[in-house]
Formats: C-alpha cells, structure tokens, sequence
C-alpha cells in the first residue's frame, strides 16, 4: 500500500468506529428479516467494499462483499417466502373452485337425471322408460366425468402446492446458506 492508501485506511477505520459499535449494539438486536437491518447492513457491505477497494485493504473489501451477499440472500429469501405464500393462497383458492364446481355440477346432473326419470315415469311407456334408465346412465356418467375432472383439478392443485413447497425449501436453503455466510463474515471480523 501506498502512503495515501495508509492514511486513507487509518481515516477510514476512524470513520467505520462508529457504525461499528452501531452495527454491534442496535443492529445486531433488530430481526434478521427488518427492513432496517437489512438497509444498515447493506449500506456498511458497500462502504466496506469501496474502502477495501480504495485502500488497499483486502480484509475490507471481503468484508464488504459479504455483507453485501449476506444481505442479498436476505432479501431473495423473504422474497422467495412471500412468493411461496401467494402460490399457496393461489392453489387453496383454486382447490376450493374446483370442489365447488365440481359439486354444483354433479348436484345440477343429479337433478336433470332425476326430474327425467320422474318426467318418464308419470306416463310413458314401457320404451319411454328403458329411455329414462338410459338418461340417467347419462347423467351418471355425467356426475362420474365431473367428479374425475374435480379429482384433475385437485390433484393439479397438490402438484402446485407440493413446488411451493419445493420453492418454501430452496428458500430455506437459501435462508441457511445466508446464515453461513454470515458467519464467515463474523469469523472475518474477529
């Protein structure tokens, strides 16, 4: 390092006290997942960084780009886990449409099967009625057809809660790598 390099780091150590001692005190203390930490902590990872950088200073600059990940790996987790929870709340709400509709239809064949039975028996013959056994084999099948596309529906909404729940586990992951890191970084400061 150069003579300038050596003042400006020495400045810069001064300077970086404070947010230290700040960092260590009040920061440390808020959630992992606040706003605010996550912004002072960003804030120090870039001053850390472009000191290192302008310094000299390795350990600086490492320290910086590690706060600087650490922080983004926060974010993309409380990202990845509001994204999650909104697949989650899709997938419910869909699962919940498609029981409905699959009872209103199996009710509405139901009915049609039961008032054409009804309608054959009051009055026709014996013809008319091998005609109603038959609708209503249809309306049968009809029921069976929408209670199978119900069953589709329910089992397309499993599969999307089962790659929430693979994202929710990447998220994690993500969530576990950010702590190491933050250990590295911890480890770097002693």
């Amino acid at each position: 390092m150069t003579l300038v390099q050596d003042i400006l780091d020495a400045e810069y150590r001064m300077v970086r006290a404070p947010a230290t001692f700040v960092e260590r005190r009040v920061i440390s203390r808020l959630p992992e997942e606040s706003l605010v930490r996550l912004g002072a902590e960003g804030g120090l990872g870039v001053m850390d960084a472009l000191a290192g950088r302008v310094t000299g200073n390795e350990v600086v600059r490492r320290r910086g780009r590690a706060l600087i990940e650490e922080v983004k790996s926060s974010i993309r987790a409380r990202w990845d886990d509001r994204r999650a929870s909104h697949l989650r709340n899709r997938a419910e709400t869909q699962r919940s449409r498609s029981y409905a509709h699959a009872r209103r239809t199996e009710d509405l064949a139901h009915d049609k099967a039961v008032k054409t039975v009804d309608k054959t028996l009051n009055g026709l013959v014996q013809d008319k009625v091998d005609a109603s056994v038959s609708a209503v084999d249809t309306a049968t099948a009809r029921s069976l057809d929408a209670r199978d596309r119900a069953e589709r529906r329910s089992n397309v909404a499993q599969e999307s809660r089962k790659l929430e729940d693979r994202r929710q586990r990447e998220a994690d992951a993500g969530r576990h790598e950010a702590d190491f890191w933050m250990g590295v970084a911890d480890s770097n400061k002693r």
